[in-house]
């Protein structure tokens, strides 16, 4: 799509754990596929009092964060981005993610790229 003068980004956000991570592969190939500008990816993340207004939002592996919200623990996280990076083929940005994250996964910090 470059090649037509268009800017191609996709963000794969939320990634909910509470289905099989397996489902996330044919998708990823298609993103590898098209080639993107930047692929910006990001685990489910929600603040304590959704579920007053969305009983069957997904809970299932949270607690919750030094921010406030609902999220997987950190090595859930690190494990579930370094298995989507595998399947892209290339490290993509990560979506309102810990500094700690990025450095764990020895990833170079490029900003907050969900809001780019």
């Amino acid at each position: 799509m470059l090649s037509l003068g268009w800017r191609v980004r996709i963000r794969l956000d939320p990634i909910i754990l509470q289905c099989d991570l397996a489902g996330y592969k044919d998708i990823c190939g298609i993103i590898r596929k098209i080639k993107p500008e930047i692929v910006t990816i990001g685990t489910l993340r929600q603040y304590p009092g959704l579920h007053r207004f969305a009983k069957t939002a997904p809970r299932n592996g949270l607690s919750r964060a030094p921010d406030g919200r609902m999220r997987y623990e950190a090595r859930t996280r690190i494990c579930t981005y370094e298995q989507i990076a595998g399947w892209l083929g290339f490290q993509p940005a990560l979506c309102k993610e810990t500094t700690a994250v990025w450095e764990a996964l020895g990833w170079t910090f490029s900003g907050y790229n969900c809001s780019l």
